[in-house]
């Protein structure tokens, strides 16, 4: 029989957690960069892009955060 044990139990490796963390930073400034675009009545390509890149970035850093490695443990926490 196959053993129980996956490797999504394992988690992720320390760079692919570092790598997935800059990716939504970027995602963040970019979006806050484009709100420099966006006019008064926020009916522009900017006023449509730049709050999903703003909260696309967001949801990427927390789930970043909240990724374990392959150790198991959580390098954020200090306990």
């Amino acid at each position: 029989m196959m053993n129980d044990s996956t490797n999504s139990d394992r988690g992720i490796s320390r760079r692919t957690k570092k790598i997935i963390f800059s990716a939504g930073l970027a995602v963040y400034l970019i979006g806050l960069y484009l709100l420099t675009f966006v006019n008064s009545m926020a009916d522009n390509w900017a006023g449509t892009v730049s709050p999903i890149c703003i909260i696309g970035g967001l949801i990427t850093l927390f789930v970043s955060l909240l990724l374990k490695t392959e150790s198991g443990e959580n390098p954020g926490t200090d306990t």
